[in-house]
């Protein structure tokens, strides 16, 4: 199985989009352009004049809601802060930018009163760069969602969008039931990831030591997973396509639905449950591997009508299928 390092790619992506936007948090410098058409703290603003929403925030906490009000209000809870300090905003040619503070402002802030409640009309485009404030959705329907962030925790209830890229270096992303109709990304180098329930078309994710768990999974067209060393676990996997990576990170995959599964794995055990009566053709591995009645045919073993092709490369580690 190729292995295209996508992680190395997207992880770049992420931390090159905070440094442009100028949301690592090595002081309070937030520099951007056009600052001198922002205005300065809490407003409200009309659905039908947004189309996208940027929010570029440091610290503290950010929480969006979506509403069908016609007028819509964005406010952060401090009640002390000087104007530079406050939240800063632009709205121009349907798109509304939240910015953390006053463009090139350096003096400190506290992050107690930096929490920030952003409600959102149905459907419309997001994009977040944060450094470590903690996120958290409700149930939202989007165009497009991105969600980037340094160290704060992501946390989301229920997501309909037709694209979603979620990613952090360490934070935690927990995520309870994403719908993504042309493709989920997901990005983490140490934070864990947890879904309860996805369903896309394609899903590419990458981690480099952080834990990936799905409890349901459905990609109808194809599934990229690469992981160094955290743990991959998904408990009902409903695809075409597969491909599996990792270095030495234990995979354990209920398979209910597939064509083709290919599994790379140096270190870590390997452990394939396949559920629904599916059958499967098996390479890579050996007899000793599988619990399930099988018969050998052309030097691959074949379990019931071995419909889904599993291919596995796992030299050290150890492999069962059942």
């Amino acid at each position: 199985m190729k292995r295209n390092r996508k992680w190395l790619a997207l992880l770049t992506l992420i931390v090159s989009v905070c440094l442009l936007a100028g949301c690592l948090p090595v002081a309070w410098v937030s520099s951007y352009i056009d600052s001198e058409y922002y205005k300065v703290g809490n407003f409200t603003y009309s659905a039908k004049n947004v189309d996208s929403i940027y929010v570029h925030w440091y610290e503290g906490e950010i929480q969006f809601v979506e509403s069908d009000k016609e007028t819509l209000s964005v406010y952060e809870n401090g009640t002390t802060l000087a104007d530079e300090a406050k939240l800063h905003w632009y709205l121009n040619k349907g798109e509304l930018r939240i910015e953390f503070c006053a463009s090139e402002y350096s003096s400190p802030i506290a992050s107690g009163e930096k929490h920030l409640v952003v409600e959102l009309p149905k459907g419309v485009d997001l994009i977040v760069n944060d450094a470590s404030a903690d996120i958290k959705f409700g149930s939202h329907t989007f165009g497009e969602l991105a969600v980037y962030s340094l160290s704060g925790n992501i946390s989301l209830e229920s997501v309909v969008a037709a694209k979603t890229d979620i990613g952090t270096v360490s934070g935690q992303l927990e995520l309870d039931n994403i719908t993504a109709q042309k493709r989920a990304r997901f990005i983490t180098t140490s934070g864990p990831i947890s879904v309860q329930k996805m369903d896309t078309k394609e899903l590419e994710l990458s981690s480099v030591g952080g834990s990936i768990t799905f409890q349901s999974f459905t990609a109808s067209q194809s599934v990229e997973i690469e992981t160094t060393s955290g743990a991959l676990t998904v408990g009902e996997l409903f695809t075409n396509e597969a491909d599996l990576a990792t270095v030495s990170g234990a995979i354990k995959i209920g398979l209910s639905r597939g064509k083709k599964l290919n599994v790379e794995n140096n270190s870590g055990s390997v452990a394939i449950t396949l559920g629904n009566g599916l059958g499967a053709t098996v390479t890579g591995v050996s007899a000793k591997s599988l619990q399930k009645t099988y018969k050998t045919v052309g030097g691959k073993y074949v379990i019931g009508n071995g419909s889904c092709q599993i291919e596995i490369q796992s030299p050290n580690g150890a492999v069962t299928i059942q």
